[in-house]
């Protein structure tokens, strides 16, 4: 039980950080931008304090009292920040009002909410049981992340057995964010306790759940984001695995937040962007600290976001715009590089290379392989073809139909993009050696499902269209020019 103290300081730290920094200020509902705040400081902190143990452990001064400490003075600095600058804004003559925009709530969203909150809790129980029969989780977590962990929580050089060349069929090389945060949390407490990886993954989940909700009722509407909420529900894998203790869902939690993150940023306003980008950017680096696959997505998603913002904003402002998001970028990256240096070479991927690939790529049976796998790890991801969530999302979009705003198209675009391109090196890398295709549909699933709603008409537009285009988010305006008027 003491290995809850840090992982709770860790979450509340990136939830003060996440208050203060106030990414969805003015963007829409209240409750959205709280729940968002929530959801990236619970991850954030986590992705933060992984971080920061790895530095203390390599450098030799990740002890109990040093984990306690810096804990207690990260904390205390940003409680005082917090409170100073709160106390200065309520001393402010004029205080200056949060302007949000208003918009059309469909009357029957309490009934979303409550399905929502049904759903959540026969999920958990399901969770609490399947945690209380697997303690330790599935074969990953047992076989590589927790007991990587145990390593790196252990006495003076023992976390060097963590990327020991004897472990090359575990993956002595994979990044040690959620490895990272659990031994941090068992170090602190001096115990191994199993409930610290049930914790971290259950609350990756929630936090996971939290910025797909509020991400969508921030630049969508409040159904788009609760019925987003209600088909996360139905993906059977993505769920079993949260309580496997597998890295993809903390994976996925990244993914997703950096692809809002940067929708944001798209339509904050300009003095608003460098921050979000920020984030989005230390979002994607968190992504590449979690799980080889995180370096492609980084990729893919700076080159994304770049070629988006060239598109519809112009070359200089994309210019300017990667610049933030590769800052955001730079601690996840440069700690990934550190272990690579560190770890010997043991990804199947990598030994492979072009050449393994090629031959791969050139073998029918082995593409026949590829796509019967993608077919079968597809049909098996709901819990019965009835309430698979690809047939729910068909009803969706039969129903209320596709209707993009001008507003949201860099968001959706790059979105789309991210999600084909990142799958599409699933496809290419699994011809040189295969992985179970599951996993990468659990790590696409909220980005995939943030893309669709983004897409979709909300409710609000179907039984309210007359208040909802009255708010609906407008698109830049272009300038025209005016036409002298001649004279006869």
């Amino acid at each position: 039980m003491l290995g809850l103290i840090p992982l709770l300081t860790a979450c509340l730290a990136g939830c003060l950080l996440m208050r203060m920094l106030r990414p969805a200020a003015g963007a829409g509902p209240g409750w959205a931008a709280s729940l968002l705040e929530l959801g990236l400081g619970i991850g954030f902190g986590i992705g933060l304090s992984s971080m920061l143990f790895f530095v203390l452990t390599v450098t030799g001064t990740a002890t109990a009292a040093v984990i306690l400490l810096a804990d207690s003075a990260l904390l205390a600095a940003l409680a005082a920040i917090w409170f100073y600058r709160r106390r200065r804004r309520q001393g402010a003559t004029v205080p200056v009002p949060v302007e949000r925009p208003v918009q059309p709530a469909f009357r029957y969203n309490w009934i979303l909410a409550a399905l929502l909150f049904s759903a959540l809790v026969i999920v958990l129980d399901g969770m609490r049981n399947q945690a209380a029969a697997d303690p330790h989780g599935m074969w990953d977590a047992w076989a590589i992340w927790n007991v990587r962990a145990r390593f790196l929580a252990g006495p003076g050089e023992t976390w060097r057995n963590a990327i020991s060349p004897l472990l090359e069929r575990t993956h002595p090389d994979y990044p040690l964010l959620l490895s990272g945060f659990v031994a941090r949390c068992w170090k602190a407490a001096g115990d191994s306790d199993t409930l610290v990886p049930i914790a971290t993954a259950a609350l990756f989940f929630l936090a996971t759940l939290a910025v797909l909700v509020a991400a969508l009722a921030l630049l969508r509407s409040a159904s788009s984001g609760l019925l987003a909420g209600l088909t996360v529900m139905t993906g059977f894998t993505y769920v079993s695995q949260t309580m496997w203790q597998y890295s993809d869902i903390p994976l996925a939690y990244y993914y997703l937040a950096a692809v809002a993150l940067a929708a944001l940023a798209w339509k904050a306003e300009e003095r608003r962007k460098p921050l979000l980008l920020v984030l989005a950017g230390y979002a994607a680096g968190c992504a590449a600290w979690t799980k080889n696959e995180g370096l492609l997505f980084a990729a893919v998603f700076g080159c994304c976001c770049a070629a988006a913002d060239w598109w519809f904003s112009g070359f200089g402002k994309a210019v300017r715009r990667s610049l933030w998001l590769g800052a955001g970028m730079l601690p996840g990256l440069i700690l990934v590089g550190w272990l690579k240096m560190l770890a010997p070479v043991a990804d199947p991927v990598v030994r492979a290379g072009k050449k393994g690939i090629a031959q791969g790529a050139a073998q029918s049976w082995r593409r026949q392989f590829v796509w019967r796998a993608i077919a079968r790890n597809a049909g098996e991801f709901g819990y019965t073809p009835a309430t698979h969530p690809l047939a729910a999302l068909a009803v969706l979009a039969a129903a209320l139909r596709f209707s993009l705003p001008r507003a949201l198209r860099p968001a959706a675009v790059c979105g789309a993009a991210v999600v084909g391109l990142v799958f599409g090196g699933y496809v290419v890398v699994s011809l040189g050696a295969f992985t179970p295709f599951g996993r990468f549909f659990s790590q696409l699933f909220p980005l995939f499902l943030l893309v669709f709603f983004l897409a979709l008409r909300p409710l609000e537009e179907l039984f309210e269209p007359a208040a909802a285009s009255a708010t609906a988010p407008e698109g830049p305006k272009k300038k025209t020019k005016k036409k002298r008027s001649s004279r006869a």
